[in-house]
């Protein structure tokens, strides 16, 4: 009887010893397990920071692009409306030297008029 006692004692202690050994390895297991998860989170943060800091330079470009165009549409606009004003006077200066003429005109037709005989 007694090494029956002794043997269940024994089989009781492996037992008990195996489950907190299976408890332990599963523990283990699971903080290796966290572990290679959060190293594989944080280097897909890493790659999405990568990726976005890509793209806020790929925006930035793009602005300065725009930017670019507009000092650009600025600069032509203002070209514009200078000619249209050099346009303008030239215009009115034309407008003068026919009026000056046609005043020249008549006068040369005055003048050619007093050398005329009388027939």
């Amino acid at each position: 009887m007694k090494i029956k006692k002794l043997s269940t004692r024994i089989t009781l202690f492996v037992v008990i010893a195996t489950v907190i050994g299976v408890a332990i390895l599963s523990i283990l297991a699971s903080y290796n397990i966290f572990g290679v998860m959060k190293q594989e989170a944080v280097t897909e943060i890493g790659d999405a920071m990568g990726s976005l800091s890509g793209s806020i330079d790929e925006i930035a470009r793009r602005i300065t692009s725009v930017n670019d165009a507009s000092v650009e549409n600025t600069e032509g606009v203002t070209n514009f409306l200078g000619k249209n004003t050099q346009a303008s006077d030239v215009s009115v200066n034309i407008e003068k030297l026919a009026e000056s003429s046609k005043v020249n005109a008549e006068s040369l037709k005055g003048a050619i008029n007093q050398f005329k005989l009388d027939e």
